[in-house]
């Protein structure tokens, strides 16, 4: 048994088009801590990930102890009015610890972006529904399918027989890629 817990960030689920390492890292992290949470389970040791909001710390200074080419526009000092005023870091232990009692996969520390992830996952959900709303299925029988791959070569896949099942997806984006087949 055991447990192991990962700082993120809420970065590593919202992201805001700045900071392009730190949110890439944050995510790193979450999908990280998901997979070695599946892996380790059947050990007894549990994973989660703490993705704290903002927290009263001295990240906005870390740029300082980078070398001159990593600092890519003083990012962390960006932070500082994400900082400022947050959190405790003593406060963040608690809410920790509960986490880790109750086996949470994520671990919290601000409610208050309780409607920024909501938004942020209706809009994922929303583009399943928008597939579904213009996705065409189109079925090939008994044939074979040739698809062009890099290089000039093509891959071929079909059935003994030649019975072959394939399905095209025609969005609203039209054909993707080129497919030909030959009965």
């Amino acid at each position: 048994g055991g447990y192991i817990v990962n700082t993120a960030s809420v970065g590593g689920f919202l992201s805001y088009g700045a900071g392009v390492a730190y949110t890439v890292s944050k995510y790193g992290v979450v999908a990280y801590s998901e997979a070695l949470r599946v892996d380790l389970e059947p050990e007894g040791i549990g994973v989660s990930t703490l993705c704290p909001g903002p927290i009263d710390t001295n990240l906005p200074a870390s740029d300082r102890i980078r070398a001159a080419e990593e600092r890519a526009g003083g990012f962390s000092e960006a932070l500082s009015p994400l900082t400022r005023g947050g959190m405790k870091p003593d406060q963040v232990g608690p809410i920790v610890l509960a986490g880790i009692r109750n086996e949470l996969p994520y671990i919290f520390t601000h409610d208050d972006l309780r409607e920024a992830f909501a938004k942020r996952f209706e809009t994922v959900l929303a583009c399943f529904d928008r597939i579904a709303g213009t996705a065409h299925l189109g079925v090939l029988l008994l044939g074979l399918i040739t698809v062009p791959v890099p290089g000039g070569a093509t891959f071929s896949l079909g059935l003994p027989g030649g019975a072959l099942i394939a399905a095209l997806i025609l969005g609203k984006f039209g054909r993707i890629g080129t497919l030909s087949w030959h009965l």
